[in-house]
Parts: C-alpha cells; sequence; structure tokens
C-alpha cells in the first residue's frame, strides 16, 4: 500500500496552498480534492476555480488520465479579464502600503524612533524592500572581504 500526496501551490509565493492524502495513485479525483481543500481553507478562488474545474470535466469527458494543456487551454480567461485582474491585484496591495507619516508614527509608539529606527528614513519603500540578498559562494572559494588585512 503506497501513500499519495497532491499539492496545490502558488507559482509567485511558492506557498502551499493546499494538499490531499491518499492511498490511492494520482488521478483528477485527488486534483479535486486538493481543490476542495484549498477553497475549504482559503474561500473560493474564483477564476482558478472555474477554469481547473472546466478543464476537468473536459478531462473526465474524454477519459483522460492526466490533464493537459489542450484541456485547460479553451477555458483560460481573456487578456481583457486578466488585465482586469491584475488592475484589482495591484489596488488591492496599496492597501499595504505605507505613507511615510505612518511609518514614522507607527516606529515613535513601539519606541523604534531613535537612531536604530533610521534603517528605511532614506526612502519611501516598504520596509521589507530595503533587504539586500545574500549572495551564494562555492564551497572552497576564499572570500577576502572577510580576512584582515595587514595584521600579523
Amino acid at each position: 500500500c503506497r501513500t499519495w500526496v497532491t499539492f496545490l501551490s502558488d507559482a509567485y509565493s511558492r506557498r502551499i496552498l493546499a494538499f490531499h492524502l491518499t492511498f490511492d495513485a494520482p488521478s483528477y479525483r485527488s486534483c479535486m480534492m486538493v481543490i476542495r481543500d484549498c477553497v475549504s481553507r482559503h474561500g473560493r478562488v474564483g477564476i482558478l476555480k472555474d477554469w481547473l474545474t472546466q478543464a476537468y470535466r473536459q478531462a473526465l469527458h474524454e477519459s483522460a488520465s492526466t490533464l493537459r494543456e489542450r484541456h485547460w487551454q479553451p477555458y483560460a480567461p481573456s487578456i481583457s479579464k486578466c488585465i482586469q485582474i491584475a488592475a484589482e491585484a495591484i489596488e488591492g496591495e496599496k492597501a499595504f502600503q505605507f505613507e511615510s507619516g505612518e511609518l514614522s508614527l507607527l516606529r515613535q509608539k513601539l519606541g523604534l524612533s531613535g537612531a536604530s529606527s533610521s534603517i528605511n528614513s532614506s526612502s519611501n519603500l516598504p520596509v521589507t524592500a530595503t533587504s539586500k540578498k545574500k549572495t551564494k559562494s562555492r564551497p572552497g572559494v576564499r572570500q577576502p572581504s572577510r580576512d584582515a588585512i595587514g595584521e600579523t
């Protein structure tokens, strides 16, 4: 008896939205159950759910063993609908942006208005946007910036 797990993840954030654990081999049922789990956890996923449901119905009608591009492509939303969705998402993201006055007030209320809070004072970007990416180094390659120079 083998255990199978089906995951539904968000391609942008790489977050796992839902999963379905079963002893049955992967099938359309596993996919439908993981969508059901996602909807019960996060609410209706709207256009994605409708799109995938129609594609699964088409695959079932053809008795296909897997869901392929030819199943979902005819049901893809139009370009104008995608533009509308993108505009709504951008508008929704604006609710999470801070005004510079609000950010300084929040820092003051939290007791962070001292010298150590000047991390983001030079820009109007969100706090998370100022973090620098760490570069990966290869094993065995020295990093001269770590070595002390001129000391014996």
